[in-house]
């Protein structure tokens, strides 16, 4: 099966003695000094390092909720490479465990057995769109590898303490839906959300990971879990309405959807394994709606 289109914008490589990136991308003088912090997302933890203070202090600000001291599953490495320039040129390559990426102005590579990772970019202008793809891309790959949890491409909004969960590719309502839980409820992320197995049914989990575009006066980065009442897949029509999926037809909505793992035989085992345990439990409808508040009145009645 080929990889989702989007799947090209996430991808990365490793950091032991195999050289990850593209040939004469991330080069740095190994007596360069770096700067590093730790972040914790859904329970994986991250080491960045980058090459500047400066870099890091933009990190820092961005992302102080999730900081963290526990010890890294995953090392990521940030190089400075000013000569890179755009390109309409996007490629991504897959091999075993390693993929390495050209995307944009910045590149790299991640490899999956070492918990690696390199980036290339050529200024802090460009420094959170590729670091928050490319950790995005793990957490895709590392989460249903755990057996218990998957990373959403999807809005999380909590109403009355329901945790509702709403998927679809770009254009779908995702961002619609964030808007109109404005005042009514809390959204927990409008683009990346993670939802796991827990002791009493499914959570879901926020992520730092908000659309690139999303405004920054709705933008709330804070580590939340919430049980999660019901995952739906949009799709905007003039009316309410509700169908339930089964879960085989679940799978298949959700896979047609830009964050999944299907780019190598061993990911998307995984991920389809993962997603078998989830969607058991979970329930899944496709969501028709219309853009107006009484859209949580509809699903409170309904669901």
């Amino acid at each position: 099966m080929a990889p989702p289109p989007c799947f090209i914008f996430v991808y990365i490589i490793p950091l032991t003695g195999i050289k990850i990136c593209p040939p004469g991308v991330c080069k740095q003088n190994p007596a360069s000094p770096s700067f590093a912090l730790s972040l914790t997302v859904a329970d994986i933890h991250f080491r960045i390092q980058v090459p500047y203070k400066a870099w890091l202090r933009l990190l820092q600000q961005r992302y102080a909720a999730f900081m963290d001291s526990e010890p890294p599953d995953w090392e990521i490495s940030v190089t400075h490479a000013p000569d890179l320039r755009d390109t309409d040129t996007l490629w991504a390559t897959h091999d075993e465990e390693q993929t390495r990426f050209r995307i944009a102005a910045y590149a790299g590579g991640i490899d999956l057995r070492h918990r690696q990772a390199e980036i290339a970019t050529p200024s802090p202008r460009r420094l959170f769109s590729a670091l928050e793809r490319t950790l995005v891309f793990i957490l895709i790959q590392a989460l249903p590898r755990r057996g218990d949890s998957l990373l959403l491409h999807a809005c999380g909004v909590v109403i009355q303490g329901k945790g509702y969960l709403f998927c679809g590719p770009s254009g779908a309502g995702k961002s619609t839906i964030a808007l109109l839980a404005q005042g009514d409820g809390q959204v927990l992320g409008d683009e990346n959300i993670v939802i796991r197995m827990a002791a009493d049914g499914i959570e879901m989990l926020s992520t730092p990971f908000w659309g690139l575009s999303t405004s920054a006066a709705l933008i709330q980065r804070f580590p939340q879990r919430r049980p999660l009442h019901a995952l739906f897949l949009l799709h905007q029509a003039p009316i309410f309405a509700l169908t339930p999926l089964r879960p085989a037809a679940a799978a298949w909505a959700l896979l047609a959807t830009e964050k999944v793992a299907v780019e190598r035989p061993s990911s998307a085992a995984f991920w389809l394994q993962t997603l078998a345990r989830l969607i058991v439990v979970l329930p899944v409808y496709r969501l028709s709606f219309r853009p107006t508040p009484e859209l949580w009145a509809f699903l409170q009645a309904n669901t």
